[in-house]
């Protein structure tokens, strides 16, 4: 009987990926808990859109994403629009 390791390499990839994530996303959210107890609800609410801009900023830098601007500002309009209907 032959056994195919790469098989067992990729499955073991996987699963150790799996579990990578399911640690970093609990860390997460301990950590954003424990923001929300000492802080409040508001500054984490405040900072999401300055995590997404960083994410941005960091994927067109490190990966050389290409950024395609016209998308965003029709993403700002929109969210624009949303929080002036909000009040």
């Amino acid at each position: 009987m032959y056994l195919n390791n790469t098989v067992w390499s990729e499955n073991l990839i996987f699963f150790l990926t799996t579990v990578l994530n399911i640690v970093r996303i609990t860390g997460n959210s301990y950590i954003q808990g424990m923001v929300i107890k000492s802080m409040g609800p508001v500054i984490v609410t405040a900072f999401n859109p300055l995590r997404m801009i960083i994410v941005t900023g960091l994927a067109c830098i490190i990966l050389s994403e290409q950024l395609y601007l016209g998308r965003y500002y029709y993403n700002a309009f929109i969210l624009h629009i949303f929080f002036f209907s909000l009040y």
